[in-house]
């Protein structure tokens, strides 16, 4: 925490933040890459599949930039 706080401050971040806000960020930011939601809850270390479900409404994820498997077998 200590040189989160120390990084934070020689950043010049104004914004308030503590090491879940990285994790949270970590979080949101998997999802909106496409890790399936399974996979971030192992990671996490989450028993429930609910705790992790709490992030994903703030992922912005665009429907339409979605990839089908199918896209990615024929663009081989």
């Amino acid at each position: 925490q200590l040189v989160f706080q120390k990084a934070l401050k020689e950043s010049k971040i104004a914004k308030t933040a503590k090491l879940t806000t990285l994790r949270h960020s970590f979080a949101v930011h998997s999802l909106e890459n496409g890790i399936a939601i399974t996979h971030l809850q192992k990671i996490l270390g989450h028993s429930n599949i609910q705790t992790t479900s709490f992030y994903a409404p703030f992922a912005k994820t665009e429907l339409n930039k979605i990839r089908s498997p199918y896209e990615d077998l024929i663009s081989n």
